[in-house]
C-alpha cells in the first residue's frame, strides 16, 4: 500500500486561552506558558467527525481532477 494524497480538516469553532480560563480557573499564563497552546479547536454540538472527514475528502477531490471516490480503499480517521 501506498498513500497517493493526503488531506486534513480543523473544526472552525476555535477557543483562545482567555476563554479556556474563564472555563477552566488556570491563568492565561499558566495556559500559553506552561501548557504552550494558545488556541484550541473544538467541533460545535451540530458537526461530527465524520463532518471533518467529508471535508476532508471534498480537499482531496479538489487538488486532483482525476480523484474518483469510488477507488479510495482505505480512509483513515
Amino acid at each position: 500500500m501506498k498513500f497517493k494524497a493526503t488531506a486534513s480538516a480543523l473544526p472552525d469553532w476555535i477557543v483562545g486561552n482567555e476563554e479556556i480560563e474563564n472555563w477552566s480557573g488556570l491563568s492565561e499564563k499558566t495556559l500559553s506558558g506552561k501548557i504552550g497552546i494558545n488556541t484550541r479547536r473544538f467541533l460545535r454540538a451540530d458537526q461530527t467527525g465524520t463532518d471533518l472527514s467529508e471535508r476532508a475528502v471534498e480537499k482531496l477531490s479538489g487538488m486532483n481532477q482525476d480523484f474518483d471516490i469510488a477507488k479510495i480503499e482505505l480512509l483513515i480517521v
